[in-house]
Order: C-alpha cells, then structure tokens, then sequence
C-alpha cells in the first residue's frame, strides 16, 4: 500500500503541475446583448485570502449584476504582442492574457 500512496501522491503532483501550465493563458467571453455601447463594462483585480488565487470582478450598468471568478494569482503580460486583448464589441467584452513567464538560467 505504501508504493500506491506514493503513486497518488506523484500524480496529483502531476495534475497539479499540468494544471499550471495549462492555465498560462486565460480568455473571458462575457456577453451584455442589452447594454449600451457607450457603457463599456470593467474588471477589477481584488486579493483573496489564499496567495495563489485572486477574484476576478467584472461589472456592467443595469440591468446586469456583476460576475467573478477566481483564478490564479500572476503578473500579465500587458503587450498585445504578448496576446493582450480587452475590448468590448458588438454587446460581447472579450479578455484574453498570458500570464508573464520568468525564465531563469
């Protein structure tokens, strides 16, 4: 039973791992067919208590209420040559980022 523990544990290790790598680049879709287009939505980045993790608001006039995730704590990459996009068209706000890899050597 002990190799089978020790089995568990390196995958989820593995997952966890994969997990990251998978979420380097995120993209919202947020559809507001209602809204005006001189009222563009926003998002804000607020802190949660876990370091890993920040929420993610985005808010929009009447009649739509505000929605949030939670994802991965990271510094972006803000360059639209680094695959940065936020713009708001045609009732759909579009997000997309990378988050900033840190390469050592």
């Amino acid at each position: 039973t002990r190799k089978r523990q020790e089995k568990d544990q390196k995958m989820s290790q593995n997952k966890e791992g994969r997990w990251r790598e998978e979420t380097d680049f995120l993209r919202f879709k947020i559809f507001y067919p209602e809204l005006d287009q001189r009222k563009t939505p926003n998002y804000r980045i607020l802190p949660t208590d876990n370091p890993d993790l920040v929420i993610i608001i985005f808010e929009a006039a009447p009649p739509y209420h505000d929605i949030a995730f939670k994802i991965l704590a990271g510094e972006w990459e803000h360059s639209q040559k680094k695959a940065f996009l936020c713009y708001f068209s045609n009732g759909i706000l579009h997000l997309r980022f990378r988050y900033r890899r840190w390469r050592y050597k």
